[in-house]
């Protein structure tokens, strides 16, 4: 396998020289090369669906550019601090835009930036007196999605192989419909239904919004579910951390975006109930919101009764097991917000509680000994932001009513128009919780560590960037894999971006990741050794008219006790002619271990998403066709197969079947009206 993964590099090289990927056209493929270029990172620890749905709903909720707050366009991720200043003066000076291509008589941005914002904007009049009924009625920007999925191949679940504990009770289709209205700054109206492979009902989950904007003092009213970001993210992170390893500079400060209405299928971190923002004058704003979700949960019982072990957030009702833990707590949270806004400066403190009908009494660790018990949990905090000329300065502080404090600070902007900086300090006790944050850190929360991070950006030419960063991180107390107590670790980055013309890009980015993890087979007396895992990554692409390829190539290295490896090498070909499209991808992959299994993005439907998993050793295809049949009517058909070698059942318990291959097919309709 090894040979032919050589082989194919070498094939790929050649290709690329002659002929790489495309460029993609329209509204919908701009949106997913703009994914395809924040999600550039390999990285084993992202929560790979909170991330997209962080994408998506920017995507999918243009902001509005004659509203839009310095924090909205922050919010973006794209746009430097100068850039932001600028856009902002031009709208001082010359008035509301009348079309979004006059950004680019902004000297800061670029064509290739202007061409980047165009998905995640619109120009909007600032008034419109036209009543809200006629308004959703009448709107253009709704869509309504329906998609089916299906595994070819008979998973245990759905056999007599397994008890009627774990035996699926539904089919094995997967089933989601969405439908979502929506105006700048105005008002959105939508609802997703899905029902996963193996569940009974139709509508197993079901999540629905309606939110209005901007009616004089009542700036912002959501009933249904949402998301609250506020801060850095350390008590309401929203969910819109995209962190390290993507935007260097820009994504490392989280902006103070409210209320956010939740349209996702990820059946946890979410908030379901009323959320307002009032604003009794420019200065002064004030957000308040109340809760209440069934989540899903393991309860045990003791000689004091019920307590919850654990959450549980797969979202999976598939069998009597699962169908035991649905739904079946309660979680009520109740925040308040006062935030003050002048010109550069913005600051505000929150008070956050959350309550459970039933104690949390996690199951007792050796590296979590400092973890949250009890029934009600609140957070308190403050947070500010200050605008000076080309930097921003921002930090929050919050600390666990019982337990430890929470603090994240830093700076970034612009030391010209072609050199960006960003540093980040944070530091979290052991013993400080919260449920609803998404700040900065190495872990996968906010607790137990400390650190620095340092980002820049320079674009050395106008086809040249150059971008890096260096994390440096202290853990306190033993964390999950390293029971040594005061472990430190670092991370560094580089990525090279080289657009030689307008048609085709290229970049290198290279990744070393260094931190205390348990040496095997120590049961008695834990002992740790540094582990070190490297990353290379390697694409590029060019069109030539419709017809368009993408060549990407991976590797990740593992040092610890002794040396493992893992490779992943795709090809995609695309082809766009009007109404339709067709894209094809092959990948070959071979990984030593589960440590070096290789993440990469995957082109899907629009609104779905691909990041499958490569381990061991095997081949990946997929085919993808597109037809726009009219204006208000676009059909997908997906069909993708995985081949793994060696090997004679994949998968693990319910969801193992036999054989080396899983055939995965998918058909979705969007209808416009």
């Amino acid at each position: 396998m090894k040979m032919q993964l050589l082989a194919a590099l070498s094939v790929c090289f050649m290709y690329f020289n002659r002929t790489h990927a495309q460029k993609a056209t329209g509204g919908d493929h701009e949106a997913e090369r703009l994914l395809e270029q924040v999600l550039s990172q390999q990285d084993l620890d992202i929560d790979y669906d909170e991330l997209y749905e962080s994408l998506l709903h920017r995507l999918s909720s243009p902001i509005n550019l004659n509203k839009a707050t310095e924090e909205e366009l922050r919010s973006l991720l794209i746009l430097s601090e100068q850039q932001v200043q600028d856009l902002f003066k031009h709208r001082v000076e010359n008035g509301d835009f009348i079309s979004a291509h006059e950004l680019q008589s902004i000297p800061s941005l670029h064509v290739d930036l202007v061409r980047r914002l165009l998905p995640l904007i619109a120009v909007e009049s600032s008034s419109n007196p036209v009543p809200l009924v006629r308004r959703v009625l009448h709107e253009r920007n709704n869509y309504i999605v329906t998609r089916y999925e299906r595994i070819l191949e008979s998973r245990k679940g759905f056999t007599d192989a397994v008890d009627s504990l774990h035996r699926f009770h539904g089919t094995a289709d997967k089933w989601y419909m969405r439908f979502r209205v929506s105006h700048p700054g105005d008002f959105s109206l939508g609802f997703t239904v899905e029902k996963d492979p193996g569940e009974s009902s139709p509508t197993d989950y079901f999540s629905f919004h309606a939110q209005i904007m901007n009616q004089r003092k009542l700036t912002n009213l959501v009933v249904g579910d949402y998301q609250v970001q506020f801060g850095q993210g350390l008590m309401a992170g929203g969910g819109f951390g995209i962190g390290k390893g993507s935007e260097t500079v820009t994504s490392l400060r989280k902006s103070t975006l409210g209320f956010i209405p939740y349209s996702s299928v990820r059946e946890s971190g979410f908030f379901r109930g009323l959320a307002a923002t009032f604003s009794p004058s420019r200065t002064i704003h004030i957000h308040a919101f109340t809760s209440r979700i069934k989540p899903d949960a393991i309860i045990e019982s003791s000689t004091e009764g019920p307590f919850i072990r654990s959450f549980q957030e797969s979202g999976l009702h598939r069998n009597k097991m699962e169908q035991e833990r649905r739904r079946n707590i309660t979680q009520e949270t109740h925040g308040f917000v006062v935030e003050y806004r002048r010109r550069r400066m913005q600051a505000g403190t929150i008070l956050m509680t959350t309550l459970w009908d039933l104690p949390v009494q996690p199951a007792v660790s050796i590296y979590d000994q400092f973890g949250f018990t009890g029934r009600e949990l609140t957070n308190a905090g403050i947070f500010a932001n200050y605008n000076i000329a080309n930097f921003t300065f921002f930090g929050e502080g919050a600390r666990t009513l019982r337990g430890g404090p929470g603090l994240i600070g830093g700076v970034l902007g612009s030391l010209g128009r072609n050199f960006d900086v960003s540093i980040v300090a944070r530091r979290y006790a052991r013993d400080f919780t919260s449920v609803h944050g998404n700040a900065l850190s190495e872990n996968s929360s906010a607790k137990n560590e400390s650190g620095i991070y340092w980002g820049w950006k320079h674009q050395v030419t106008k086809s040249v960037a150059l971008s890096g960063y260096a994390d440096l991180f202290r853990f306190p107390w033993m964390r999950y894999r390293s029971y040594t107590p005061a472990s430190s670790g670092h991370e560094l980055l580089v990525r090279l971006l080289w657009k030689p013309m307008k048609t085709a890009s290229f970049f290198v980015q290279g990744r070393e990741e260094t931190k205390a993890r348990n040496i095997p087979g120590e049961n008695t007396v834990y002992r740790t050794a540094a582990a070190t895992r490297r990353n290379l990554c390697i694409s590029g692409d060019y069109t030539v008219g419709a017809l368009g390829f993408r060549t990407r190539i991976q590797y990740s290295a593992l040092n610890f006790a002794h040396l493992t490896n893992g490779f992943a090498i795709a090809q995609d070909v695309s082809y766009e002619h009007q109404r339709w499209g067709l894209q094809l991808r092959h990948v070959l992959f071979e990984t030593d271990d589960f440590d070096n299994r290789q993440y990469m993005y995957e082109p899907d439907m629009w609104l779905a998403y691909s990041f499958p998993a490569y381990n061991g050793s095997g081949v990946r295809s997929m085919i993808m066709a597109r037809w726009g049949v009219s204006r208000h009517l676009d059909l997908w058909l997906r069909w993708s197969r995985m081949v793994l070698g060696g090997v004679t059942s994949s998968g693990s318990g319910v969801d193992m079947f036999d054989g080396p291959a899983r055939n995965d097919v998918k058909f979705q309709v969007r209808f416009r009206y």
